[in-house]
């Protein structure tokens, strides 16, 4: 396991980030991989940096950072390096 998971899976929800149909993010765990998904898009694996910030294979320079309140992660925010996007959990 090369990411931490605190019991329940704190990362592991659906974050949206606008109104429409397609704006949202579902992240997810399967075969103990942390994996990224928007609708009609494959699906993406996460890759653990340290303090629940990840990247995905090939685009290091891309970040995708959870935030916490107290013991629950709210959001994530996508970085390259400048903020593009921030995603709250549903």
């Amino acid at each position: 396991m090369s990411w931490p998971r605190p019991s329940g899976g704190v990362c592991a929800k659906k974050y949206t980030f606008g109104t429409g149909p397609r704006d949202h993010f579902v992240i997810d765990v399967r075969n103990d991989q942390l994996g990224l998904e928007r609708p009609d898009t494959d699906r993406r694996l996460m890759i653990h940096e340290g303090a629940l910030v990840f990247f995905t294979p090939g685009v290091p320079s891309v970040k995708l950072a959870f935030a916490r309140e107290g013991a629950r992660v709210t959001r994530f925010t996508i970085a390259d390096p400048q903020v593009v996007l921030t995603a709250m959990r549903a």
